[in-house]
Order: C-alpha cells, then sequence, then structure tokens
C-alpha cells in the first residue's frame, strides 16, 4: 500500500471526473493474472460519464450523463465496450448544445427565469442498470427507465411498464411530466422469479409510494399505492418474505425557493434531526408498521431477512445526511465518526423496537452479496472501503465483511474503487465462492482498471486495462453466459 502522500488523491478525483469517451468492441490487455476460465458472461455498469454541457459544468455528480459499459468474458478474452444512454434529454440538449433542463444539483443557466416553476428534471439514467426477462434497463430513480439493446448498448428508448408507470394526466402533468419515477435499486424475488421496486413522489395531496412488481415474463402489475406521513429522501428498500422494508430519513426540501428556481434540489435539501421511521409494508396486503429509530441515513442496503419474529436489515450508516463533493470540487478529508458504518438493524415489528448492531471496523458503501441469498439469511458482503483510520474520501480498496463473526477485511488497490459486484463462481458451492468485480481509476495512468479479486482472500485473480478512464460508477449487474446470450 502507498503512503497518504504518495498519491493526490485530491487531484486524481478531479481528473476522474473528466468526460468519459465511447469505445467498440476493444479486447481488454491483461496486465496482471489471468481471466478464470469458468467466468462467462457479461458485467454490466453504469454512471455518470459527462459532467458539462456546452462549456458549463455540471453542479453535482448526481447529474452526469449515464455511461455504460459492457464487459464481455468469452473464451480467454474479455470484450470491452461503452455508450452514453441516449435519454430524450440528452439528445436535445446534444443538439442544442446547453443545458436545458434542471438536475439534481445543477440548475439551468440563466437564474430564477429560467428555473422558476420548472419541474421536468433531466433524466440522468445514470444510476443503475438490470437485467431481467431478456431487458436490460437504464436506471435512474427520477424518472422512467431507458430500455439499452444488451449486445451494443444502443439506446432503445423509454420502457413504462406496459403503461403502469404513466401518471394519470392532470393539472399538474406538464410540469412533473407523464411517468412515475422508478427506483434504481430493484430487488428479487427468487421464489417466483420477479423483479419488485419502487418510486416515490410528492403531489398536492402529499407524499406517496408506489410499489411495482414485474413478473419472471417481463409483465408488470399495476402499482401499489401507500401514503406518506412525511417527506423522505428515499434512494433504496429490502425485501424479505413477508415485508418491502423502508428506512423513512427525514429530510426537508425547502418548496418555496426549489420551485421558484432560487436553489437547486441539493441545496434545497436539509436533513433533520427527527427519527428515521422504519416502514414494513406486508407483501400479502394490510397496514404498513411503522417504528422510531434515532435519525440517520442509508443510501445503500446490502440485504435483509427473518429471523424469527425479527427482520433483518443490513445497511451503511450515516449519521447525516453526507454532502458530497461536486465533479469540479476539490475534495476534502473524511470525517470518520459520521460513517458510512455497515450496521445491523434488528426490529421487532410486536414490541415496536429496533436494535443495533455494528458488523465490521471498515467504512464501506456500495455492497454485494451472493445473489442467491438476496432476502435470506447470509454471511458474507463486499464494498468498496479504506484503510481502518483513514480518512481519505474516496474509497481505494475492497473490504469483506463477516456478518457472523461482525469481522472485516480489507485490500488496499491504490486506485479509485467502485462498486464490489460478487460474481459467483458456476461449480461453486459454498456462499463466497466467486470472484469481486471492481472498476477502478488508476490517477497515475489515467485508465481504468478491471479487477478480478478472489472472494474469499481478495487477490488479485485477473486485472485489465481499459483503453481510457471510466469515471467513477454506481451500479452494475452480473449477466451470466446462459441469461445473456
Amino acid at each position: 500500500m502507498k503512503n497518504e502522500t504518495d498519491v493526490d488523491w485530491a487531484a486524481g478525483y478531479l481528473r476522474a471526473h473528466e468526460n468519459a469517451k465511447e469505445a467498440t468492441d476493444v479486447t481488454l490487455d491483461v496486465i496482471e493474472g489471468s481471466i478464470p476460465a469458468s467466468m462467462r458472461g457479461v458485467l454490466f455498469r453504469n454512471g455518470p460519464g459527462r459532467f458539462e454541457c456546452g462549456g458549463v459544468p455540471y453542479g453535482h455528480v448526481f447529474d452526469g450523463d449515464g455511461f455504460l459499459v459492457r464487459f464481455a468474458f468469452e473464451q480467454n478474452r474479455v470484450l470491452y465496450r461503452s455508450r452514453f444512454v441516449r435519454t430524450k434529454e440528452f439528445i436535445e440538449e446534444e443538439n442544442a448544445g446547453r443545458i436545458l433542463y434542471r438536475g439534481f444539483g445543477t440548475n439551468i443557466p440563466g437564474g430564477v427565469w429560467k428555473n422558476a416553476f420548472d419541474l421536468k428534471f433531466k433524466n440522468a439514467a445514470n444510476t443503475s442498470v438490470a437485467f431481467h426477462s431478456s431487458k436490460l434497463l437504464a436506471l435512474w430513480e427520477g424518472g422512467v427507465p431507458y430500455e439499452i439493446d444488451p449486445a451494443t448498448l444502443s439506446t432503445i428508448g423509454p420502457w413504462d411498464g406496459q403503461g403502469n408507470l404513466v401518471r394519470k394526466r392532470n393539472l399538474l402533468t406538464p410540469i412533473t411530466g407523464k411517468h412515475y419515477p422508478f427506483s434504481a435499486h430493484p430487488r428479487r424475488d427468487l421464489d417466483r422469479g420477479a423483479m419488485l421496486n419502487f418510486g416515490s413522489v410528492v403531489d398536492p395531496r402529499g407524499a406517496k409510494l408506489m410499489q411495482y412488481e414485474i413478473d419472471s415474463e417481463g409483465r408488470m402489475s399495476a402499482p401499489n399505492f401507500v401514503q406518506l406521513s412525511e417527506t423522505v429522501f428515499l434512494h433504496d428498500f429490502v425485501v424479505t418474505p413477508t415485508y418491502r422494508a423502508y428506512l423513512l430519513c427525514k429530510t426537508v426540501l425547502d418548496m418555496k425557493t426549489t420551485l421558484l428556481g432560487k436553489t437547486t434540489v441539493e441545496t434545497g435539501l436539509q436533513f433533520t434531526n427527527a427519527p428515521t421511521i422504519v416502514l414494513l409494508v406486508p407483501r400479502s396486503g394490510g397496514d404498513p408498521i411503522r417504528l422510531e429509530m434515532p435519525p440517520c441515513f442509508v443510501f445503500h442496503f446490502t440485504n435483509a431477512f427473518e429471523d424469527g419474529r425479527h427482520v433483518v436489515i443490513d445497511g451503511f450508516k450515516y449519521l447525516e445526511y453526507p454532502r458530497l463533493p461536486g465533479p469540479r470540487d476539490k475534495i476534502e478529508r473524511r470525517d470518520r465518526n459520521m460513517g458510512p458504518f455497515f450496521t445491523r438493524f434488528i426490529i421487532d415489528p410486536d414490541k415496536r423496537v429496533v436494535t443495533e448492531e455494528s458488523l465490521g471496523q471498515n467504512l464501506g458503501e456500495l455492497p454485494s452479496i451472493h445473489p442467491s441469498h438476496h432476502g435470506r439469511p447470509y454471511r458474507f458482503a463486499w464494498s468498496p472501503s479504506t484503510p481502518v483510520g483513514s480518512d481519505r474520501t474516496n474509497f481505494t480498496g475492497i473490504a469483506r465483511f463477516d456478518t457472523t463473526a461482525k469481522t472485516s477485511t480489507y485490500r488496499e488497490l491504490d486506485a479509485l474503487v467502485g462498486e464490489a459486484l460478487f460474481v459467483p463462481n458456476p461449480g461453486g458451492s459454498s456462499e463466497d465462492d466467486g470472484w469481486v468485480t471492481t472498476l477502478a481509476y488508476v490517477p497515475e495512468v489515467h485508465r481504468s482498471d478491471l479487477f478480478i479479486l478472489d472472494a474469499r482472500t481478495l487477490d488479485t485473480v485477473c486485472r485489465l486495462r481499459l483503453p481510457h478512464h471510466v469515471p467513477p460508477g454506481f451500479h452494475g449487474t452480473w449477466a451470466p453466459a446462459a441469461a445473456s446470450s
């Protein structure tokens, strides 16, 4: 591991967020190890790839235009391809050569006059990617998914769930847009082969959740609506056999200044010190169960399962909503006391009690587990991380968490790493038999490398170099050879 002063991580962060380039079917160079013979399929990843339009920088990394990368693991080689997601808004701004839409942390240049009462935000399609029933969807939690050709990464167009994501037209439709939002964190029902998801909106009647289900054949049911009593920032959720579970972390949006275009959504969003609400929605119907717990914020959950009468939810807990640096900002050192800490929330729905346990010393985010354990008891998780005690803002290595022993081990990669995505070994019999993949930016060469690590030891199995850099992304998915063909 390099010393803290060996790499200027602040400069590396800025270079990592330079605009990405598209590439077509490049065979990647293996610079360490060898490609596992049994690793056959396609790895898809999504994240922001362009951070300005018409020379005007975006104000937040969440606004970067969606950039998909595809790694096809074939016999003795990995074929790489990358494409921007060509949403309606992306094409319009490309043609105009300027920013036409507001974003999470970006307003249209021109002040209040250009932004007042404009709530049609750009669908960045930059957060995640889901492969279900032979369809590949690029996801962004504020809007409709975009269907992508899984072989070419060409954008096919919006996917509205056979019309189930189309809002009923009313007076606000011209302002809010015609589609319900579809979050970037769908979950799997392993028993039925279904994909479950949610969206959240605020309308004149208050805040509400839309709960979605897409069956194994790709057919979407009509949404189920759950009314909320408060406005919340909701990014992820989890599923058990009995419940859909949400942590409603209290935030307040300054609606007046945001609606008038005086502030962006990001600057108008304030975390409150009110208790966090655990919302358990019975999957079979019935009234939701609400419990209070101390205030916190969770972007990403690892898993959830049921243990007797308890519902167990694992995720990375911040003490408050984290303000993230913009793509052109100078990054500061991390306050480790704020998290994110890998935490277990043990919920007793009958007694309305929530207790917490620490699951390891390393900080982390963007976690993954063995896909056959979603919604079920599990032991291992993997996550981008930093050394214990480090105050680096960016994750530069990978941590393996043992939720039974409540310990973590760490491997330094000396690069800006992304999501740690677990890929099972097709012939494996144990939960941690497989590989952990991460796409990492290497500052010294201004390139990105795809690391394939042994999931048990975190040793490098293979390291492949891309022909250019890919900005730090968010989420991906693995499609085994049988599913992706």
